[in-house]
């Protein structure tokens, strides 16, 4: 489950299905915060802050796979 408020590192829609899911707002391997909860797998939209620029995307919740520690401020 994608959960509000934590760190994941984004994972890319599979070259094969980007024609039924063309959603591609966050390239493969951003950091983003998860701004809800979404269940984990699942072809829900969920909105997500980047990290490096703070600017709001979206992202299938199946991209949101494994959470990372919270990441140090540069």
């Amino acid at each position: 489950m994608a959960q509000k408020g934590r760190f994941y590192s984004v994972t890319a829609v599979p070259k094969g299905l980007k024609r039924s899911y063309p959603l591609s707002e966050v390239r493969h391997g951003m950091i983003v915060r998860a701004l809800e909860n979404s269940p984990k797998g699942s072809l829900d939209v969920v909105d997500v802050r980047l990290l490096k620029s703070g600017k709001l995307k979206s992202v299938y919740s199946f991209q949101l796979d494994d959470p990372v520690k919270k990441p140090v401020k540069e």
